[in-house]
């Protein structure tokens, strides 16, 4: 996976993308992970346009399944949120293709 993660890694200088754990939740943040987002590896690539692949694989290292939701004013000042169907489907045809790549790469590289 790293070297997915070096293809979509940022160009700029001293904007290097981190990927942090927090060791109370256990939950995985990636760090400068919007640096990158006008890249082609970013939004087409390993994202879509609506999510881009740092924000899936995030979702991916926390263990959930990417859900892509439209925001629906109510008037008045209320809203609320609805999924959207064909983006969501989008978004978790690239979450399973870099699932396959990480499996790909650890049976790959055993060590």
């Amino acid at each position: 996976m790293y070297q997915q993660r070096r293809a979509v890694r940022s160009q700029y200088y001293n904007s290097d993308i981190q990927f942090h754990v927090n060791k109370v939740s256990m939950e995985w943040y990636i760090e400068n992970k919007s640096m990158d987002k006008h890249s082609i590896a970013a939004t087409k690539t390993f994202g879509t346009g609506r999510e881009d692949a740092y924000f899936i694989f995030e979702d991916t290292l926390n263990f959930k399944t990417v859900t892509i939701k439209d925001r629906v004013d109510d008037g008045d000042g209320k809203y609320h949120y609805v999924v959207n169907k064909n983006e969501t489907m989008l978004a978790r045809e690239k979450q399973n293709q870099m699932k396959e790549a990480f499996e790909e790469c650890i049976f790959k590289n055993p060590d």
